[in-house]
């Protein structure tokens, strides 16, 4: 037996005497919460939802063979079993277990309550109402989590304690379908991994957050927050891929002229990231800068293979802008297309050289 199942036990009793019965999944994330820092050598779990998946079956077993008369149903509430008359003997409080809770008075004036009264007074009692409402599944639920959180924030909890709160609110958020509260929940999550150096957490929900926005703005925004926590670890692939997204949104909703431009970026260096799209175009340019060179510059009284490989060679200088001189053009078609291999060659080279710095200082 774990030395945290007696402390749980007297705090479950007290719940079940209070309330009837508590879903026990949710009793355990919140004991987590409250105590994992009184059981460190024990709870030593990345986050409520992990401690209580490992811990429910056993912990449900233990407390049923305590002998405090608590029942538990297939749907894992919890409460006590009542006595039956006359034999004094106990039996599972069936009513209990499998009625549809119903909020009173208390609860809803706790629901509604006005942002600037949340506070540590009521943190206790919206995550009682949160456990009732999952039970309910009463789509409020996704405002009584928002409001926890906010709680818990007024209440100064440590910033992993609301990282949790504001992930299952997003996860409540995402059940009824609240894309903007998964947003917001999402974000205020990854805003609390950041200042605890979960950086990698803090990408990932940023990242998921983006199924959920709507403008595009809020999407190349989020992206941009995730790239950044991503670079803040070192994984410069993710970093990467995640930048390409956020460009691939700007080719979307840009005007003509920016779709063009980006469209460009992309094709010959993936936005810049890729110094092997860039030299796959300078591979597929330079075999028709050759024979353009050969046909328009080099002299036609030349040997086909002679021809073709000084096509070659005047491509190769005037693509890296040497420009030795010992063949010209002599007609404007000529001086053009030396122009253009010129430019491309400019160009070409000088991406090469960004992305391949961009890549290796990276890593």
């Amino acid at each position: 037996m774990l030395t945290w199942y007696d402390h749980a036990l007297v705090e479950l009793i007290s719940v079940l005497e209070s309330q009837g019965y508590v879903e026990g999944f949710d009793f355990l994330q919140d004991f987590f919460l409250d105590h994992n820092n009184d059981y460190e050598s024990e709870m030593t779990y990345a986050s409520s939802e992990d401690f209580a998946e490992e811990n429910f079956d056993k912990f449900q077993g233990w407390i049923i063979s305590q002998g405090k008369r608590i029942a538990a149903s297939d749907t894992g509430r919890w409460c006590f079993h009542r006595e039956v008359e006359d034999t004094g003997s106990v039996a599972p409080t069936n009513e209990i277990l499998n009625e549809s809770p119903k909020l009173s008075e208390s609860d809803l004036e706790l629901l509604n309550l006005p942002q600037y009264e949340l506070n540590s007074g009521s943190y206790s009692g919206l995550r009682s109402l949160v456990s009732k409402m999952a039970a309910m599944k009463d789509s409020r639920i996704v405002t009584c989590a928002l409001n926890l959180a906010k709680a818990a924030e007024y209440s100064g909890k440590n910033d992993s304690e609301l990282v949790d709160l504001w992930a299952s609110a997003a996860v409540y958020a995402e059940e009824y379908d609240d894309k903007e509260r998964v947003v917001a929940c999402l974000k205020n999550a990854a805003y609390h991994n950041v200042k605890i150096s979960r950086f990698e957490d803090a990408a990932q929900q940023y990242q998921k957050a983006v199924d959920f926005a709507a403008a595009a703005d809020d999407k190349r925004l989020l992206l941009r927050n995730a790239r950044i926590q991503f670079q803040n670890v070192g994984d410069h692939d993710a970093a990467s891929s995640v930048f390409i997204n956020e460009m691939n949104i700007r080719l979307r909703t840009g005007s003509w002229f920016e779709k063009i431009a980006y469209w460009t970026y992309c094709l010959t260096s993936n936005y810049g990231e890729s110094p092997k799209k860039v030299l796959a175009n300078i591979l597929i340019w330079l075999p028709i800068f050759t024979v353009l060179s050969f046909l328009l510059v080099v002299p036609g009284e030349r040997d086909f293979w002679d021809g073709l490989w000084d096509g070659f060679y005047f491509t190769i200088v005037t693509f890296t802008t040497l420009g030795y001189g010992d063949i010209t053009p002599k007609l404007w078609y000529g001086k053009l297309i030396s122009g253009v291999i010129a430019t491309f060659g400019l160009l070409y080279t000088s991406l090469f050289m960004v992305t391949i710095v961009r890549k290796y200082s990276r890593s």
